[in-house]
């Protein structure tokens, strides 16, 4: 059952200004002048679609530098999702990443133990020479060079690429106003779910979270700033069943993702102690 996380994640998101000139300025000029200030309240009062705001959303994604974010991830398994969750099922995941020509990443993720300790599960570091990962044992640390990682991720852990996930449904998404929060939310039922995957499959995303038992309900939720256009949260809620040769079992998947620190993330620093210790691995070839 832990495998339908895997394929479950959520993802993130900046502006640029304009000058004037100064000087006596004629009749026509100022009546110009007065258009462009009216256009610019009718502007301000108009109510964007979620199409429109997901185009700015997307806009200022693409020129961020760095961000940082959590996610919590929480899993039920049983009848009416209200079973007990073993340990290792509920997650929080860590993420700080700075946009270059060779980006750089920072990710842990963490869940609470029986006795209610944190265990972290994984932890990574992506320099621009190495990928450094913790093994399995939480004891050793790996190296592997940024080729290779390059060669088997693809744009997989690419911050800024994810950003784009459930665009190609964009005038689907609901729009309500919350603060100074647009809230768009992208709904789909029991029916819906098949030609939804589908859909998601010729859009080129993956849909292994889908195929791991039969999914009955599917929300993705952005919260965006109304002035910057950046997210402040990414919600995703997954619900189905989940069936292997001995049973059938309902199951919960909630993702809630915050962002901040935008473009505030100045260098990702990988430990000296690691560094000097990791032990060099050939990561598997896809």
């Amino acid at each position: 059952m832990k495998k339908i996380i895997i394929g479950v994640s959520a993802s993130l998101a900046i502006l640029l200004a304009a000058g004037c000139t100064q000087g006596e300025k004629p009749v026509e000029d100022t009546k110009k002048v007065e258009d462009v200030q009216k256009t610019d309240k009718k502007e301000e009062n108009k109510t964007l679609t979620s199409a429109e705001i997901l185009d700015k959303y997307l806009a200022e994604s693409q020129q961020m530098k760095s961000v940082h974010a959590v996610a919590q991830i929480k899993q039920s398994f049983g009848e009416e999702g209200t079973g007990e969750v073993p340990p290792g099922q509920n997650m929080t995941t860590e993420m700080s990443f700075i946009n270059s020509d060779a980006h750089q990443l920072h990710v842990s993720m963490k869940t609470p133990s029986a006795e209610g300790k944190d265990v972290t599960l994984t932890e990574m570091y992506l320099d621009a020479e190495h990928l450094y990962m913790v093994d399995p044992s939480g004891e050793i640390w790996l190296k592997s060079s940024r080729d290779a990682y390059e060669a088997v991720a693809g744009d997989s852990m690419d911050v800024v690429k994810e950003f784009d996930k459930m665009l190609d449904f964009k005038s689907d998404f609901t729009v309500k106003e919350e603060g100074k929060n647009y809230v768009l939310t992208l709904s789909k039922g029991k029916e819906d779910i098949p030609s939804f995957i589908e859909a998601l499959k010729a859009s080129g995303e993956d849909t292994t979270a889908f195929e791991m038992g039969t999914v009955e309900s599917f929300e993705y939720t952005y919260v965006i700033d109304k002035e910057t256009f950046l997210p402040s949260k990414v919600l995703l809620k997954l619900s189905g069943t989940v069936q292997d040769s001995e049973f059938t079992s309902p199951f919960s998947v909630e993702v809630d993702t915050t962002y901040d620190q935008f473009n505030s993330v100045d260098e990702i620093v990988v430990p000296q102690e690691i560094k000097d210790n990791a032990q060099s691995f050939e990561l598997p070839a896809q």
